[in-house]
C-alpha cells in the first residue's frame, strides 16, 4: 500500500521512485528526491531543519536521512556545540553520488557538492543560521495566498559595490562591496518588496559593520537617483544572536542613518529559542524598526502591506526580542 504524509499544502508520496540505486541500493521516493534538492540548494542541513520542511517528527527525519546516509546519498558530520549547550547535532551535506542520482532525475537540477562540509564550524553555524532564515521564511508563506515569496539568491551572484565617505578630517571616498547573506522577493497584490539578509554571528567589528550601513545606505541613494524599480524601496534585516549585540549594532546603524537619511531601511532582531529560530516567519512581529518617533516591532507582513498601501505600519505590543 501506498501511504503518504502531508507537511502544510505539500504532500509527498511514499511510493518507490522508478528507477532504483542498483544492486545494494534503495528504491528512491518523491520525498527522497525533494531531499536530495534542498541539500543541494541549501549546501548544508540540520536533522531539525529537514524535520520541518518535511516529515512529521524528527524521529521519522533521523530514519530516513539514515538510511540515505548508508547508501552514499548524503554525508552525515556532527556540528560541535558550545560546552553546556547539549549534544552535538548531525548535520547533512550533498555527496557526489546523491548529486548524479539527482541529475539523472531531473537534468533541470543545477546540482553541486560545496566544499562547506570541510570549512571550519564557525562557517557552518554561519551558513544553518542563514537556512534557519530561509526555512521560516518559506512556512511562513506555504499556507498564505496572499503573500508569495520570490526567488531566493545568495553568494557572489548579488554582490554590489557602493561608495562610502572615509575619515572626517580629509574626508575622501572609498568603493566598498556589499554581499549579503542572502537576498530575496515578497510579492503582494502586484508589489514586490526586496530584502537583503544579513546573518550576524557576532564575529565582525562594529566598525566593519558601520561601513555595510553606510554602503547600504548610498546604494539606496543611488538607486533612487536612477529611479529604479522595486530595487529602491528595499530594506536590509539584520538578524543577530544576543540582546546586546542586537543594542550595538543598532546604534552603529544610528551613527550612519543620520548620515544619509534612510534609517528606515533597517529592521533588526534576535534569535530566540521560543520562536524555534523561524526568524524568518513574516506574520511574527519580531523586527524592530527604529524611527524618529520612536521604537516599535513589526512584521514583515506589516511592512510588506504598508509598502504597498502607503499607509502608516500599526505597531505591536509583542516585544519577544526588546534591546
Amino acid at each position: 500500500m501506498v501511504s503518504s504524509s502531508t507537511i502544510g499544502r505539500v504532500r509527498f508520496s511514499h511510493a518507490p521512485f522508478p528507477r532504483s540505486l542498483g544492486k545494494g541500493g534503495i528504491r528512491l521516493t518523491c520525498r527522497d528526491i525533494e531531499i536530495l534538492k534542498a541539500v543541494s540548494d541549501y549546501q548544508v542541513l540540520a536533522t531539525t531543519q529537514f524535520y520541518k520542511l518535511f516529515f512529521s517528527s524528527v524521529s521519522r527525519a533521523r530514519k530516513r536521512l539514515r538510511i540515505l546516509t548508508e547508501c552514499g546519498l548524503l554525508k552525515r558530520r556532527l556540528r560541535a556545540v558550545a560546552f553546556g549547550d547539549g549534544s552535538a547535532e548531525a548535520v547533512y551535506l550533498p555527496t557526489n553520488r546523491g548529486m548524479r542520482r539527482l541529475r539523472s532525475v531531473d537534468d533541470s537540477v543545477v546540482a553541486s557538492c560545496p566544499r562547506v562540509g570541510e570549512s571550519a564550524d564557525l562557517f557552518l553555524n554561519h551558513t544553518l543560521a542563514r537556512n534557519d532564515f530561509r526555512i521560516g521564511l518559506v512556512l511562513s508563506c506555504r499556507d498564505r495566498a496572499d503573500v508569495k515569496p520570490l526567488t531566493w539568491q545568495q553568494g557572489e551572484s548579488i554582490a554590489m559595490r557602493a561608495s562610502i565617505v572615509c575619515g572626517t578630517v580629509n574626508p575622501s571616498m572609498k568603493s566598498v562591496s556589499i554581499i549579503p547573506d542572502g537576498m530575496f522577493d515578497l510579492e503582494s497584490n502586484g508589489h514586490k518588496q526586496r530584502y537583503y539578509v544579513e546573518i550576524d554571528r557576532g564575529t565582525a567589528s562594529l566598525s566593519r559593520i558601520k561601513a555595510k550601513f553606510e554602503a547600504y545606505a548610498s546604494l539606496a541613494n543611488k538607486l533612487r537617483s536612477t529611479h529604479t524599480t522595486h530595487a529602491q524601496s528595499f530594506r536590509v534585516l539584520w538578524v543577530t544572536q544576543s540582546r546586546a549585540r542586537c543594542i550595538n549594532i543598532i546604534n552603529a546603524a544610528a551613527q550612519c542613518g543620520r548620515r544619509y537619511f534612510c534609517f528606515q531601511r533597517f529592521r533588526f532582531t534576535t534569535t530566540n529559542p521560543r520562536l524555534s529560530s523561524q526568524s524568518g516567519d513574516i506574520s511574527e512581529p519580531i523586527w524592530l524598526s527604529v524611527e524618529q518617533s520612536g521604537r516599535r516591532y513589526i512584521s514583515l507582513l506589516d511592512d510588506l502591506v504598508a509598502e504597498t498601501s502607503r499607509f502608516p505600519i500599526a505597531a505591536h505590543s509583542t516585544d519577544p526580542t526588546d534591546p
